[in-house]
């Protein structure tokens, strides 16, 4: 997904950013008799590694510089969410989150797109103070970043409750935790990107930027709209899968609220106002170094194009040569019997009277014999 989020042009990137991140359920099964079909051991493997994957690539995304990246490796981030919660049995907060991310997710991708169509340039440093030329896609870029922050009120925050409180419920605490460090992080690197991008040091790319035609306001607007205001659907969204829907903030929401303002006010006081240094953060050294290695995407294509397709392929021989090949084996001798055998069936009716005394002969000495 970074790879392929990186170069999302805007034009496309909500029908992108829908069908990437696509659940698929079979129709006219509700989301617990689905979750029932899930063998506990398994549910949990998919708790932690969501809870991995959202940590992992939260951690990432910190240290990008490239502004679809950044966006890119929070998608990854969210599906740890998703992942997580279908492992703790929550199908509602699942497909929830998917539906709320698929919408402030395609406008912060679209925003980026509209930043980059001003400035010619994904990098954050060629950004900055394009807050006063392009007022529209800031505000609504700062709605998309909010929600996937988890601000309450908007999207986001309904939806990861409900994630978070199916794994406290669960009692998952070391994914929980895992995640609730996740949410500290989603809001300060989208806080990082908003200050650097819309109230940073204007760069001389960013001199002579301005906001696009209609055709790039308007989705943005409505997509904002939709960032607003689908958390408060929770309901009528349940009752497409079978389920109930009921919104309470409990402690483990109230904390995570809590870290999320904590990194959107680190985020200001480091990007924004610059009374804290960037080196706070510098323990991530290592991780920066790791994602611009290119470490990353080499273990993932090595693992999926050697060990994944490499045992997916060996499989597939099995079962083209040896299931397929026993088959048609069994097939072919059936063939070949009834061949041999049509051959008794002359159509003669004294040919069949022979064989009913024949028959009647033998199972006569057979009778008297024994």
């Amino acid at each position: 997904i970074p790879g392929v989020g990186s170069e999302t042009r805007t034009a496309s990137s909500s029908a992108k950013e829908t069908s990437r991140v696509t659940y698929k359920v079979k129709r006219g099964d509700t989301l617990s008799e689905i979750a029932d079909r899930f063998d506990v051991s398994v549910r949990e493997l998919m708790t932690w590694l969501g809870a991995f994957t959202a940590l992992f690539a939260a951690c990432l995304a910190l240290v990008q510089t490239d502004i679809k990246k950044v966006l890119a490796y929070s998608t990854c981030s969210q599906l740890g969410y998703m992942v997580s919660a279908l492992g703790a049995g929550s199908l509602m907060g699942g497909y929830f989150h998917l539906t709320t991310h698929a919408a402030f997710k395609a406008l912060l991708f679209l925003g980026a797109g509209s930043v980059i169509h001003a400035v010619h340039s994904n990098e954050l440093s060629d950004m900055g103070g394009l807050w006063k030329k392009m007022k529209l896609t800031g505000a609504t870029f700062a709605v998309g970043a909010l929600a996937l922050a988890g601000v309450p009120g908007l999207a986001g925050f309904f939806s990861k409750d409900l994630i978070l409180e199916a794994l406290y419920e669960k009692q998952q605490f070391g994914p929980l935790g895992m995640l609730m460090i996740a949410a500290f992080l989603t809001a300060f690197y989208m806080g990082r990107v908003v200050f650097l991008t819309f109230f940073g040091k204007p760069s001389k790319k960013a001199k002579h930027a301005h906001e696009g035609g209609l055709s790039m306001q308007a989705p943005l607007v409505l997509l904002a709209v939709l960032a607003l205001v689908a958390g408060y659907f929770g309901n009528q969204f349940a009752a497409l899968y079978g389920t109930t829907y009921h919104f309470h903030l409990g402690a483990v929401g109230g904390i995570a609220t809590v870290l999320g303002l904590g990194g959107i006010l680190l985020a200001y006081l480091i990007y924004g106002r610059r009374s804290v240094p960037e080196s706070t953060f510098a323990f991530l050294g290592p991780v920066g170094r790791l994602a611009r290695s290119g470490a990353v995407d080499r273990a993932y294509l090595f693992g999926f194009h050697k060990l994944a397709l490499g045992l997916a392929g060996a499989i597939g021989w099995f079962d083209r040569y040896v299931i397929d090949g026993l088959i048609n084996l069994l097939g072919w001798a059936t063939i070949m019997a009834g061949r041999r055998v049509r051959k008794i069936q002359t159509g003669n009716a004294a040919d069949y009277v022979y064989a009913v005394i024949a028959g009647a002969v033998v199972l006569a000495t057979w009778g008297v014999l024994r």
